[in-house]
């Protein structure tokens, strides 16, 4: 029975690994929480951003808006140095066209615009999706005066995803020959884009989806089949619609998991177990 010598360093090398293993799971674990903790706070400072990206792009409306209220008559130099002067201040703004639409003749035509008049998307002689995504945010601007409205996705003047913002003010409605509502054609899907490049996210994926009227609309999404090994959501409002980002977060965020601390435990634990059980065996025998 010479075996049961050799239990005791047998029970002293087991009890070694398993508590090696114990102390190896308990930073795995910790690992895997401060790297969540951490990849909840990045999504979380994005989507706060974002959001407020999205609505510093409205400033130049606000700037028109003030324009047409106190000016009995606005001149197209007036204008496009109101746009010019609000495009050197903000440094988020996305948005491609500004204008002014008037209602004349039972409909909508571009009264200013920051582009040619014939070539701008604010008109109303686009396709029928385009054109009823706009009116629609028409529609809700003028039922709720002062307040932003926003429309469902259309394509944008290079092929993005794109929304129309519109504004109404109560003092216009009636108050020149006819009604003029101010719309703004912000690119969305650059705004989120420009956002992601100038933090360097890599690991980090959104899909930003518009909510309104029980209806979802996607906006922009850049999940590939990603790897995704923690999803965050955040909401927000802006615009009179409600907003839904959701964030997926990929090993490739800061490198992934290291799990140093893990191989310094399993490596010193696996050695000192050894180490303990070969010194009781050579004093005890």
């Amino acid at each position: 029975m010479r075996w049961k010598q050799y239990l005791p360093a047998a029970a002293i090398l087991i009890t070694g690994l398993a508590l090696t293993l114990f102390f190896a799971q308990h930073f795995w674990k910790m690992d895997d929480r401060e790297w969540g903790a951490r990849a909840f706070s990045e999504t979380r400072f994005l989507s706060r951003t974002l959001h407020e990206w999205i609505e510093s792009s409205f400033h130049p409306l606000s700037a028109l808006g003030v324009l047409l209220e106190n000016s009995k008559e606005v001149t197209i130099a007036e204008f496009h140095n109101t746009i010019e002067n609000m495009e050197i201040r903000s440094n988020n703004s996305f948005m491609q066209e500004l204008g002014v639409l008037e209602h004349k003749d039972g409909q909508w035509q571009v009264f200013l615009s920051s582009t040619n008049a014939d070539s701008a998307r604010i008109r109303q002689t686009q396709d029928s999706a385009t054109r009823n995504s706009l009116l629609a945010a028409i529609k809700r601007a003028r039922a709720k005066p002062n307040e932003w409205q926003m429309s469902h996705p259309v394509p944008s003047n290079n092929g993005s995803t794109a929304v129309y913002i519109c504004l109404a003010f109560p003092d216009l409605i009636g108050a020149k020959k006819s009604e003029l509502v101010l719309v703004g054609l912000l690119d969305i899907e650059q705004t989120v884009s420009n956002l992601l490049a100038i933090r360097a996210t890599k690991g980090i994926y959104l899909k930003l989806v518009m909510e309104q009227d029980q209806k979802t609309y996607p906006l922009y999404s850049s999940f590939h089949n990603n790897n995704i090994a923690i999803k965050n959501i955040s909401n927000a409002s802006a615009a009179g619609i409600n907003l839904s980002m959701e964030w997926g977060v990929s090993d490739e965020f800061e490198g992934g998991r290291t799990r140093t601390s893990v191989w310094v435990v399993l490596v010193a634990g696996t050695a000192l177990s050894f180490l303990a059980a070969w010194m009781f065996l050579r004093q005890a025998y």
